[in-house]
């Protein structure tokens, strides 16, 4: 067996109507963010262990759409089949 260790990104996207700069939808967006972190952080799937909140980044502002990148870690062990 092998522990392979897996880091993966959430990209959420985030749009406020009529707020074409993103900033309404900068401040509903950290709302979000939270509730992502408290939903993974320490949850494990079955056969793998408690993932780990590594970062957050913005990814950029579209036409008032906010997106936002959280990247996690988690391991896990493969086997021979």
């Amino acid at each position: 067996a092998q522990t392979v260790r897996a880091d993966f990104g959430v990209v959420l996207a985030f749009r406020h109507v009529g707020d074409a700069r993103g900033q309404a939808a900068t401040v509903a967006l950290e709302t979000l963010r939270g509730a992502v972190r408290q939903a993974l952080i320490g949850w494990a799937p079955a056969g793998f262990t408690p993932f780990e909140y590594l970062r957050g980044a913005l990814v950029g502002v579209t036409d008032g759409t906010v997106w936002w990148e959280m990247d996690f870690r988690t391991e896990f062990e493969a086997r021979n089949a």
